[in-house]
């Protein structure tokens, strides 16, 4: 999804949230072994990522739980949203800093499977790393890291705590991405803590040991605080943690008494995706998951927060187990009942991950594979739609599904298949009179989208495409004088389609290089022999007709050159949904001079051309 638009577009644009966890979440507890880190309490069914029990029953085929658990769970589809629990507030406090600005660092992530990592180093000396997978955004994001300083949590006065702020603000990935936090000659332990991008609604943040410094895995871009375990203020905030846990103790046996049903989900189509259909996925996920997640954030942060001083302190795994189950029940039943509908796709698939990214921390969650199907169903809905009805709104729809196909379900991509659906054939008539020379100059041609090596094929940010060719055209010479003739035979000129944006508008602009060959010559045959005069008539009277629909556009020549080119910019109707696209027809006339001109221009969509 791009940065204004938190989901897919970048597309989603898209866009998607984090799979965050990939550990269990404390040290030393009773019934772990510290040497696997595989939990060997298997009394309720309890899984680790390092290992399933044999209780836990996971599915190969589903990747569902078909024992113990979520496939036990009787889940109703309900049509009106279900009242929530109220839960206390995770806050612990809000923050005041100053962004040191001109210390950022910033990267350019071309989302094209390259890992990409960035580092800042405050005036503390500690250095704090993002590592971004390869495959954690659908789109090309800039990213930025900034230090803070003069750090205050007012809940904390006096606490020494160090910060970086993330940029785009609210960026969401499609796999974890981690931070690092070092400082050369130290060892780096403590608590980590994040909170909105302006300081407010600071909460404890898993983080776990990595060689002598801390990582944690980001959730969403926003600002990161760390205090040292050394600080006077560390006790306090351990022991706010343990009442967060006990908190969600009580939260979570509450929940579990309340009968299991989950929200129909809406209607979303991928076609012309905006920030008001993210903002309803987003709204349905949280919806959907809101309870467990608030009561699951509060028993994983919180052990987070505490073990390094609580070691004695046991998580019941039990609780959390069940509470997780609810959460796969929800997501089994979305699936199950509304696959393959295309429409449903997106916000069961958003939901899904936003649970699983809760799940994995504790139990082994189901892998992306089980959406392959739906996917790929949803894929080709779109790509019929676009090459069989011509509904081009479709086109970004299936460049947005194509690249959850691509990147984040490791389907093979369709990219240059959905491309080549944007091809036309485009088709010119021009009339043109002048006393003595009536004319007809007619030609077609096939206009393609160009390379995307130019990054000018087609924009994810405003969803215009470019497709531009060569158009064939022939001279006819209609008048009476039999031994007139007009050279040369045929000609060739560039011709592009711009601005081709259905979900915005209901027109699109076709340009023309010229009307008439810059080498038009007249040939006589008379009985002395053959007399011939050059001069482009029809090019220079087109000029002067639709002087002010010329324009100078970029065109991309062999090998990628871009060259600028003088062209007839021509705005038509836009027929979406039909074959041809766009008829039109533009009269130009000089009444003093009895000269006239018309163009015919008709685009045809050839999906594959």
């Amino acid at each position: 999804m791009k940065t204004k638009m938190k989901m897919l577009e970048s597309v989603a644009v898209l866009l998607i949230p984090l799979l965050l966890f990939s550990g269990c979440s404390g040290q030393n507890k009773q019934g772990e072994d510290s040497s696997s880190g595989k939990n060997t309490d298997t009394e309720a069914g309890i899984t680790t990522k390092s290992g399933v029990s044999s209780e836990a029953g996971v599915s190969t085929e589903t990747g569902f739980d078909d024992g113990y658990g979520a496939d036990d769970m009787e889940v109703v589809v309900a049509d009106d949203p279900p009242e929530l629990m109220e839960f206390e507030s995770r806050s612990i406090g809000n923050a005041t800093f100053t962004v040191e600005s001109s210390k950022s660092t910033k990267i350019q992530y071309q989302a094209d499977g390259k890992e990409k990592s960035i580092s800042v180093t405050d005036d503390s000396g500690i250095e704090w790393t993002l590592e971004i997978p390869g495959n954690a955004l659908l789109n090309e994001e800039e990213i930025s890291i900034t230090p803070l300083s003069g750090i205050e949590v007012d809940s904390f006065p006096g606490a020494e705590f160090h910060g970086i702020l993330l940029k785009p603000d609210g960026l969401e990935f499609i796999v974890s991405s981690q931070i690092s936090i070092k400082k050369e000659g130290e060892t780096i332990e403590g608590v980590v803590l994040t909170g909105k991008h302006d300081g407010s609604d600071i909460v404890f943040s898993p983080a776990d040991s990595d060689g002598g410094g801390l990582k944690a895995p980001v959730q969403h871009f926003s600002t990161l605080l760390y205090l040292p375990k050394s600080d006077r203020s560390i006790t306090e905030i351990q022991s706010r943690a343990l009442e967060q846990y006990e908190e969600a103790l009580e939260e979570a046996e509450e929940l579990l008494k309340k009968p299991l049903s989950v929200l129909a989900p809406p209607s979303i189509s991928l076609e012309c995706m905006n920030e008001e259909k993210e903002k309803q996925i987003k709204e349905y996920s949280d919806t959907v998951l809101k309870e467990e997640e608030e009561v699951l954030s509060k028993f994983i942060a919180a052990d987070k927060g505490m073990w390094s001083t609580f070691e004695s302190v046991e998580m019941n795994d039990a609780v959390i187990k069940k509470v997780l189950d609810r959460m796969n029940a929800k997501i089994q039943k979305l699936i199950t009942q509304y696959e393959p509908d295309p429409e449903k796709f997106i916000a069961v698939f958003y939901t899904a991950i936003s649970a699983w990214k809760q799940s994995s921390i504790f139990i082994e969650t189901p892998e992306l594979s089980v959406f392959q199907s739906w996917a790929e169903k949803t894929r080709e809905h779109y790509m019929d739609k676009l090459n069989k009805n011509h509904e081009l709104k479709a086109f970004s729809a299936a460049l947005e599904i194509d690249r959850i196909c691509s990147v984040a379900l490791g389907m093979n991509a369709k990219l240059q298949e959905i491309i080549n659906s944007m091809t036309f054939k485009l088709k010119i008539e021009t009339d043109f009179y002048s006393p003595g020379f009536p004319i007809t100059i007619k030609g077609e041609g096939i206009l393609r989208p160009i390379s995307s090596d130019t990054n000018t094929i087609y924009s994810m940010y405003d969803k215009t495409l470019l497709a531009q060719g060569s158009i064939t055209l022939k001279y006819e010479y209609t008048g009476e004088d039999e031994d007139l003739t007009i050279e040369p035979e045929e000609f060739t000129v560039k011709a592009q389609v711009r601005n081709l944006n259905p979900c915005e508008t209901d027109t699109l602009n076709i340009l023309v290089e010229a009307l008439g060959s810059d080498e038009e010559t007249y040939v006589y045959e008379q009985t002395y022999g053959e007399y011939s005069d050059s001069y482009p008539l029809v090019n220079e009277d087109s000029q002067f007709h639709f002087e002010k629909e010329i324009k100078e556009v970029p065109y991309e020549i062999a090998g990628g050159e871009v060259i600028i080119v003088e062209m007839i910019d021509f705005k038509a109707a836009l027929n979406n949904g039909q074959a041809v696209l766009a008829e039109d027809t533009f009269n130009r006339e000089n009444t003093f001079m009895d000269k006239r001109i018309r163009v015919h221009l008709e685009l045809e969509h050839i999906p594959g051309g």
